[in-house]
């Protein structure tokens, strides 16, 4: 390492520093008691205004930086060099947790070398370091935000171009939050000290919010991404009071009163002279019942397009009671296990729409085959609106949302935002018109299929966006991330209203109860959760043998869940008494995973994987 004392002040320049700052504040008292002391000892004392003009940066704690001294900028490289020596040759119990400081102190490095000019020096760290990052990243999915992170920053080579780059502007006002262990922190501490890494100090000071605790657990380990550095410090859920109120002109309260309607009808037809005071009582229970749900319901917040009609045979048809068990069918692609990253089944099953790792999204409908092309990224997500148009909206690796027509076959629009890739998608029920979608940027984001640019950013998530889902409403949606928290959206006041804390691992599916009272929600370690949003409380309810990838409610009971798992199962959950002791029916496949289900209108279980073939 060069000699520090070409860039890094002096004992001499502190003092100067020093007594600037106190003329400055008018410390007098404190001003003469430290000319005192260094006079004593000999130092000679200055404050002349000259001292001024080498200072740029003092840190919040008191960690003095000069920035206008020669070599400066290649000092930052220098050092950031020997942090990151030091962190991969550190005690292997402190090693993942200095790892996730690392990246984030690369970035900051990176961009203020830019804003000093030391464009050379910095592409050089740049390059030096990617192959790095890229190698000691074990999953497929932090591997591409690295490099596509890496290759934005590689085309800021000014200090112009950083209040140009979305990615710099982003990084230059939030704060990394990260946790750690009191012993990994004072650790490294002791080791900056030691070593006189000043700059790397300063910028930990100034741009890292650290949590240091005392028990510190490998779940509290997050992945930082530039270009959604959020700090997610704040108060728990529930944070307000969440409407949740269905609709006036709801399916489910449509069902609700054909049904009240129906117990009267048949009550009414025995003679008023032979019925029952136990009779007569229900049937007075009844007619209350009908007279409070007609004046249930709200009116929806934001511009709704008309509805389709209700389809009053079709919901007769599919009336059940909480104790039957439905006709269960099931789809699997053949010879594409690694391929396969989303299916999409029509209402009416007629079509099945997979998204493929080859970029393509292809639909089987009527004994054919049809592939649709436009993404340059593989299709992780897909959904469904064939109440409108029969469209289609799919989210790819590539960061892009693309609008299809399963009618014409073909690409209508192409939706730009997200800088990172679309894990999830999904249309609005009933309706379409708008869909959200989340995405590795840790944001969740809410479209319109006739605007090309987002209508509502929701931000507060400290790892990748999983899972979306809407509530019946169409007034909330909730969105499910790898940093194990589930948030609750209000999309009038676009706020987040409420964050579930309960899962200890990666949430990966999410489904919201046909009355809209309740969430059900699984994660990767295949725990089951449901929770009472109203009271804003949870219960386990049971598991898969491995990730929860898929979960749907019929469309008017919310006495039963099904649930599809990477255990080749699916579970049907019996959660009309007590949630927290439920019972459930399980059907098996051969070899293929559940990554889609979802009822029929007509009250039919549809599931769909990619085959599994055994080794």
């Amino acid at each position: 390492m060069p000699n520090s004392s070409d860039a890094i002040l002096r004992d001499e320049e502190v003092d100067d520093l020093i007594l600037g700052w106190l003329e400055r504040r008018q410390l007098q008292d404190s001003l003469e008691i430290l000319k005192l002391e260094l006079e004593s000892r000999g130092e000679n004392v200055n404050t002349k205004d000259s001292v001024w003009e080498r200072e740029r940066n003092i840190a919040e704690n008191g960690i003095l930086v000069s920035l206008s001294a020669n070599g400066e900028a290649k000092e930052y490289a220098t050092q950031f060099r020997s942090f990151s020596q030091w962190v991969t040759g550190s005690l292997d119990s402190c090693r993942s947790e200095l790892y996730q400081l690392l990246y984030p102190t690369f970035v900051y490095t990176y961009v203020t070398m830019i804003q000093l000019e030391a464009t050379t020096s910095a592409q050089d760290l740049l390059t030096e370091c990617k192959d790095f990052f890229l190698e000691q990243t074990t999953s497929r999915n932090r591997r591409e935000i690295i490099l596509k992170e890496i290759h934005e920053l590689s085309k800021i080579t000014s200090p112009e171009h950083l209040q140009e780059s979305s990615i710099a502007t982003n990084v230059l006002k939030q704060k990394v939050a990260l946790t750690i262990s009191s012993f990994t922190y004072e650790l490294m501490i002791h080791y900056l000290r030691r070593e006189r890494l000043i700059l790397i100090a300063s910028l930990i000071n100034s741009w890292f919010a650290l949590n240091v605790v005392e028990d510190f657990s490998p779940d509290m380990l997050s992945f930082w991404s530039a270009v959604a550095n959020i700090d997610a410090s704040g108060p728990v859920a529930p944070r307000g009071k969440l409407n949740l109120e269905l609709l006036k002109d709801s399916d489910y309260l449509k069902y609700q009163e054909l049904e009240l309607k129906h117990k009267i009808a048949k009550m009414e037809e025995v003679e008023e002279e032979s019925m029952s005071k136990a009779h007569i009582s229900t049937l007075d229970s009844y007619r209350a019942q009908l007279a409070k749900l007609l004046n249930c319901g709200i009116q929806s917040s934001i511009p709704l397009p008309r509805r389709p009609a209700l389809d009053e045979e079709s919901i007769h048809s599919s009336m059940m009671n909480g104790e039957d068990i439905p006709s269960c069918a099931f789809a699997s692609f053949i010879n594409s296990y690694d391929s396969v990253n989303s299916i999409e089944v029509s209402s009416d099953l007629k079509t099945i729409v997979g998204g493929f790792s080859d970029s393509v999204i292809r639909v089987y409908k009527n004994n054919n085959l049809t592939e649709l092309y436009g993404h340059t990224g593989p299709v992780y997500s897909l959904s469904l609106c064939d109440t409108k148009a029969n469209l289609l909206i799919s989210g790819s690796g590539d960061g892009s949302i693309r609008l299809w027509s399963t009618e014409l076959m073909s690409n209508l629009v192409a939706y730009y935002g997200h800088m990172l890739p679309v894990w999830d998608v999904s249309f609005a029920p009933v309706y379409g018109h708008y869909f959200v979608t989340g995405s590795a940027d840790r944001t969740c984001r809410l479209w319109s299929t006739e605007r090309k640019t987002n209508l509502r950013i929701f931000a507060g998530h400290t790892s990748d966006v999983e899972v979306v889902a809407w509530h019946p409403n169409c007034q909330i949606v909730a969105s499910g991330s790898s940093d194990n928290h589930i948030r609750i959206w209000d999309l009038s006041s676009r706020t987040c209203a409420s964050v579930l804390h309960g899962h200890k691992s990666p949430i990966t599916s999410l489904a919201f109860s046909p009355d809209g009272s309740s969430l059900m929600s699984g994660d990767s370690d295949g725990e089951i959760f449901w929770w009472d949003l109203a009271r804003g409380s949870y219960h386990r309810i049971g598991s898969h043998r491995g990730p929860v990838w898929c979960m749907a409610w019929p469309h008017f009971s919310c006495d039963q869940i099904a649930t599809g798992g990477n255990d080749c199962s699916v579970k049907l959950w019996d959660i009309k008494t007590d949630p927290s002791s439920s019972t459930c029916h399980t059907w098996t496949t051969k070899a293929t995973p559940v990554s889609y289900i979802s009822y029929s209108p007509k009250n039919i279980l549809f599931g769909a994987g990619a085959f599994r073939a055994p080794l």
